[in-house]
């Protein structure tokens, strides 16, 4: 289970924690009304469909289900949403409801976070071909085709390793607000006159920095 944004939601009164692809904290759900989560893998019914689950998606069953520490929000046992689902109709079918509205919702503002994050990745990609230009044409250089994927693919190597393009509706919003900040730094390393390899050097301190960050914001979640 990937870590992401956890948040909760309240139940007549009482708070549920999800993760933004509608992952849910089953010992939460459990406790609301006074129910084991392993009461409810104890049945016939629910193992059937566990195994056809996994089986379909071709996944183990240990990726369906995940035993996590930390906080109160995090600690407990999550549930995959098709688990989740089933799960809340076991404890009662308006809870069952609820959890549809809340998924819903969640993933209604996750798509709209990925619009979001595609735009402001087009914007910050925009602003680099930009600075190519001037960078360029101060040194009475034409900017052509290839120098523009060029610059794309350096920051992709920094970022995956691998010198070459990406598919941008394929990545993560994580991935897409990382890829906007490395563009926006590579057009102040261009305003700066940087040379390609000083370019490259400096990208990859940036992204050691903006990773040590992000271990230390999810140290502090867990």
């Amino acid at each position: 289970m990937k870590m992401r944004k956890i948040v909760t939601h309240e139940y007549d009164g009482t708070p549920v924690s999800f993760d933004m692809e509608g992952w849910m904290n089953a010992s939460h759900a459990g406790g609301l009304f006074g129910k084991e989560p392993g009461h409810w893998f104890g049945l016939d019914l629910t193992q059937q469909y566990i195994t056809g689950l996994a089986s379909r998606r071709g996944v183990t069953l240990e990726t369906l289900m995940v035993s996590r520490r930390g906080n109160e929000r995090l600690r407990g046992l999550w549930l995959h949403p098709k688990l989740a689902a089933k799960f809340a109709r076991w404890l009662s079918i308006d809870f069952e409801i609820w959890f549809e509205d809340q998924v819903e919702a969640l993933t209604s503002r996750d798509a709209v976070a990925v619009q979001a994050a595609r735009r402001q990745a087009s914007t910050s990609y925009r602003s680099l071909c930009e600075a190519l230009v001037i960078t360029h044409r101060a040194v009475g250089k034409e900017t052509k085709a290839h120098h523009y994927m060029n610059e794309a693919r350096l920051i992709n190597e920094v970022l995956t390793g691998v010198f070459q393009g990406r598919d941008r509706n394929q990545l993560t919003i994580a991935e897409l607000e990382l890829i906007t900040l490395m563009e926006n730094r590579d057009v102040l390393l261009l305003g700066q006159a940087k040379g390609y390899s000083d370019r490259k050097v400096a990208l990859s301190e940036y992204l050691g920095q903006l990773c040590d960050g992000r271990v230390q914001h999810y140290g502090q979640l867990g």
